[in-house]
């Protein structure tokens, strides 16, 4: 069984959740690893793996559907705060899973497009297009915000701002 190549617990080890939001954040990613992993529904993830076309689409494919998931069966209720969080998480897990079964394509490369792209895919699920990124960045840091116009997303339909 290979190692995998990026210590993975390390990096979600760094992962700062306000204190309010870390229980149910820390619920999200235990049900969100429990569905990639549980004999009961791994087969879904095995699956997902198997299907025709490069890896890092699958994985991003699968993390996204993942999150979706856990999205709507908590019937809209998981602060949008810890949905990117909670994507940077499962992919590291489902990356560290491919290079825990000896996948030859589980890359540093690899690990780099599929975060980028479930974490852009799941921003756009949210209504927020790569544009209104800087914008979020400097939110994050407490920096005054700039007006910006509603956009659509999981969030305006049918979810808590």
């Amino acid at each position: 069984m290979a190692e995998p190549t990026i210590n993975v617990d390390e990096i979600i080890g760094k992962i700062e959740v306000p204190g309010n939001l870390k229980g149910i954040f820390d619920r999200a990613v235990l049900s969100g690893m429990r569905i990639m992993f549980d004999r009961n529904s791994h087969q879904m993830l095995l699956e997902q793996l198997d299907k025709p076309g490069p890896l890092a689409d699958k994985v991003v494919e699968g993390i996204i559907s993942l999150v979706f998931m856990l999205w709507t069966e908590s019937n809209r209720s998981l602060p949008p705060q810890i949905m990117v969080p909670v994507t940077v998480v499962l992919t590291l897990r489902a990356y560290e899973f491919l290079a825990q079964s000896g996948e030859p394509e589980a890359t540093p490369a690899l690990l780099g497009e599929v975060m980028s792209g479930a974490v852009t895919g799941i921003l756009e699920r949210f209504g927020v297009s790569e544009d209104q990124l800087p914008e979020l960045a400097r939110q994050a840091q407490g920096q005054p915000q700039q007006p910006q116009a509603p956009q659509g997303g999981m969030i305006q339909q049918g979810g808590a701002a």
